[in-house]
């Protein structure tokens, strides 16, 4: 009773948030109270809350991402939910308050760098805060989602910059009636104009082919158009939403299938791809830092005492795990990848450096695969042993 008094009166909170919200300050200006020391609080509270309310994991949202919570957030999306999602609205209707809430909500950091606040890249910044990036986008319209009783997915691509070079970008994959849309609202939301930019919300995949190589894997495919924009017209109409239909900038803008660069990213994608499916690599399975630590680090000892030459190891996260926290990391904040490799890297020196070898074993510096599949996030390494000393015997 305690910590359901505690989780409700932190929830209170949101009403603060509510009434402060206003264009902030961007980029590495971090808001009073969302360090990311200070939201991993508020998820360790949310945590705790979740722990005497088994009741929490019957909702789906709060099943998939009950690590990944805070108090302030369940309070703001099961508001949203309770306010805009209606008996009888069909899956079309709901996605469409969904993205109408979110526009209005949510400003884009126009000044976003790599030293700006690790959790803007997740639904906290959007949803608590009303900013964010691409990231934070589609982890809201999928969060949002889930708590409207909708499926949808975050898949990734690539779209070509004014100079012609490849950006990495999300979206979201929602399914309507049975099919499956594309939706890209970062896009679609126009920050200045307040209004909706229809050409980006309910795509076929062929229409969204024109502006970005879509690269996830095993992803259903969008090819129904009953949602698309003469519907998202009609219902903008009925409900008095201003929106545009910009000019197709595909011409300008369209994707070279021929181009070096493209050609590029899609080879390195498919050997990363492959990764997931070759035997080759040791896998492992993330349970803990240390956990996970100890066993390659037993992987690796062994491969030395064999006096083999390389090594090659993977290791599977589950995509339910928020990726700012395996693999990013900010001052003082390590993320889980690089915290494994620091461990098994310092392990394997002090027992083998001087010993089986004269130098380091190195940094064991993992690589991030950007798509999940089969439901898992993935690092991999794959690099040759140091020089083995001449009398060294196992």
């Amino acid at each position: 009773m305690r910590k359901r008094k505690l989780f409700l009166r932190e929830a209170l909170l949101v009403s603060v948030i509510m009434s402060q919200l206003c264009t902030p300050a961007f980029a590495t200006t971090i808001p009073e109270g969302y360090s990311d020391v200070e939201i991993q609080r508020r998820q360790m509270a949310y945590g705790a809350y979740t722990e005497s309310a088994p009741e929490v994991y019957s909702t789906p949202y709060k099943s998939l991402y009950y690590h990944e919570l805070t108090p302030e957030s369940v309070a703001i999306i099961d508001g949203f939910a309770a306010e805009h999602i209606k008996s009888g609205m069909n899956d079309f209707q709901k996605e469409m308050e969904i993205i109408k809430w979110l526009a209005d909500r949510v400003h884009e950091d126009k000044e976003y760098t790599k030293d700006s606040p690790a959790y803007e890249n997740t639904y906290i910044y959007p949803i608590e805060l009303g900013f964010g990036t691409y990231g934070g986008y589609v982890d809201a319209f999928k969060i949002l989602a889930m708590a409207s009783g909708l499926d949808v997915k975050i898949v990734g691509g690539y779209a070509p910059s004014d100079t012609g070079h490849l950006h990495r970008r999300p979206w979201n994959l929602i399914c309507l009636d049975g099919a499956w849309y594309n939706v890209n609202l970062y896009k679609a939301d126009r920050d200045d104009q307040q209004d909706l930019d229809l050409r980006w919300i309910n795509l076929t995949d062929e229409e969204m082919a024109k502006n970005y190589i879509i690269s996830s894997p095993d992803v259903p495919s969008c090819t129904e158009t009953k949602y698309g924009i003469g519907a998202t017209e009609e219902y903008c109409k009925q409900r008095g939403w201003p929106y545009i239909i910009a000019d197709d900038q595909a011409a300008n803008n369209e994707v070279n299938t021929s181009s070096d660069d493209q050609k590029q990213f899609e080879e390195r994608l498919q050997a990363e791809q492959a990764i997931f499916d070759d035997e080759s690599y040791k896998a492992f399975y993330y349970s803990s830092v240390n956990q996970t630590s100890g066993e390659i680090i037993d992987y690796i000892s062994s491969c030395i005492e064999n006096k083999e030459e390389n090594i090659s190891f993977k290791i599977f996260y589950p995509e339910s795990m928020n990726n700012v926290k395996i693999f990013q990391s900010e001052g003082s904040n390590v993320g889980i990848a690089t915290q494994i490799s620091n461990k098994v890297a310092s392990a394997i020196d002090s027992k083998y450096k001087g010993n089986a070898f004269k130098s380091s074993v190195g940094q064991l510096s993992q690589t991030r695969v950007y798509e999940a599949k089969n439901g898992y996030w993935m690092t991999y390494l794959s690099q040759k042993l140091p020089h083995y000393k001449k009398k060294w015997k196992a």
